[in-house]
């Protein structure tokens, strides 16, 4: 999860060449003080930005485990739709909202895509 993170990082800073853009990306790095989900808030909000690793994520395969992606192809389009418009707008609106709380409603929104 932390080389999803550097990488969407990486990509994201190389898409936008400004001043102050990896500054800005810079608390999205990993810490160690990191819980699981705030690495997996992280990586969604990162991906949500970053075409590259979305589709990387799409592809990506594992010998270990037959037919496996982190992202199913055919649920991606929906899930990242979903992601965009309507999971990180709410959870920004809402403060009440714990970072376990928006990573459930991902997987929800996920699964039903």
């Amino acid at each position: 999860m932390c080389q999803v993170i550097r990488s969407a990082v990486v990509n994201i800073c190389a898409e936008h060449e400004c001043e102050g853009v990896s500054e800005a990306l810079q608390p999205f790095l990993p810490s160690q003080d990191d819980c699981l989900h705030t690495l997996r808030a992280k990586v969604l909000i990162l991906l949500d930005q970053d075409e590259t690793t979305r589709r990387k994520l799409c592809e990506f395969t594992t010998p270990a485990v037959k037919n496996y992606t982190p992202v199913a192809a055919e649920k991606a389009d929906l899930f990242y739709a979903e992601l965009h418009e309507r999971l990180i707008p709410d959870w920004i609106k809402n403060e009440s909202v714990s970072g376990g709380d928006f990573i459930d409603q991902a997987r929800m929104a996920y699964l039903i895509s």
